[in-house]
């Protein structure tokens, strides 16, 4: 049996990184796209990469893949222009589509922030965080790849992910900055009774992904599935275990304050691990 080619895109993203750690080389032909080349910090000898500007005509020397799966991204995380959005994740998505031959398989890493955009709550949320443009062009992303599925009869899955906590060090958000260190010795969290559940960890992806492209038989040619954590937690208890298993020696205060709001996090309490969530059983089912 010949093995399968698969492109993966956002070859320097933390998400990305801990995702190529757990891939079957012999089993897989994996080539990995950056946008200026792989850092040296996070190259891996097992894999070809090569050079891909989604602002850019798209030139690939080799265009027949078998699977697609798209990470690069422009995010609120990085600076990027108004334009960027649109040149980087709509059209250089469709480009990328249109380039690439014989695809079978499509899984596109997308944002539960694409949810927001259908309340005047959510809309003004997004706002205030400057994730509009971001939440919205990733919506284009999904109903472009949707159009694709159903034209041309191929399999493809839309991953709606709340933040993503990765294994591999990095300072992209709040809770990143403390799970790798990145973040000052003393912490003053309020209200931190408030329970949440808005981040999934790259284990759970990284199965999903891996149970997509190996199912044989599918009903439909088009998924699209949120995923997120089911079980809750107070903020004041995640910070206590995730103190505990990283050993961080950062120093938690707590202060009731309603004017003041630390900004939302929330995970199972399987923190480091692998989540195995009940919704993420039943989305592997209606697959």
């Amino acid at each position: 049996m010949n093995k399968r080619k698969i492109l993966i895109t956002g070859g320097n993203s933390p998400v990305t990184i801990d995702i190529l750690k757990k891939i079957n080389v012999k089993k897989d032909d994996i080539i990995v796209s950056t946008k200026k080349g792989i850092k040296k910090k996070n190259k891996f000898n097992k894999f070809k990469y090569i050079k891909l500007d989604l602002k850019n005509k798209i030139r690939l020397k080799e265009k027949n893949f078998d699977y697609l799966i798209h990470i690069a991204s422009a995010t609120p995380y990085k600076k990027y222009s108004l334009r960027d959005y649109d040149k980087i994740n709509v059209k250089g998505f469709k480009n990328l589509l249109a380039t690439i031959e014989n695809l079978k398989r499509v899984v596109l890493i997308s944002t539960t922030d694409v949810l927001e955009l259908t309340s005047k709550n959510g809309l003004k949320k997004l706002k205030k965080d400057k994730k509009f443009i971001y939440s919205k062009s990733k919506l284009m992303m999904e109903n472009i790849l949707k159009v694709h599925a159903l034209k041309n009869e191929i399999r493809c899955l839309v991953l709606r992910c709340p933040a993503i906590m990765c294994k591999t060090p990095n300072d992209i958000n709040f809770i990143q900055k403390i799970i790798h260190n990145f973040s000052k010795k003393n912490i003053t969290l309020y209200n931190p009774l408030t329970k949440f559940n808005n981040i999934i960890d790259t284990t759970t992806i990284f199965n999903l992904i891996n149970y997509f492209l190996n199912k044989k038989n599918f009903h439909k040619y088009f998924y699209s599935f949120s995923i997120a954590p089911t079980d809750n937690i107070s903020l004041e208890n995640f910070f206590n275990l995730l103190n505990k298993q990283k050993k961080l020696k950062i120093d938690f205060n707590y202060e009731n304050n309603e004017r003041k709001i630390t900004k939302p996090i929330m995970v199972s309490k399987k923190i480091l691990g692998n989540f195995n969530m009940p919704n993420i059983k039943k989305i592997i089912r209606r697959i």
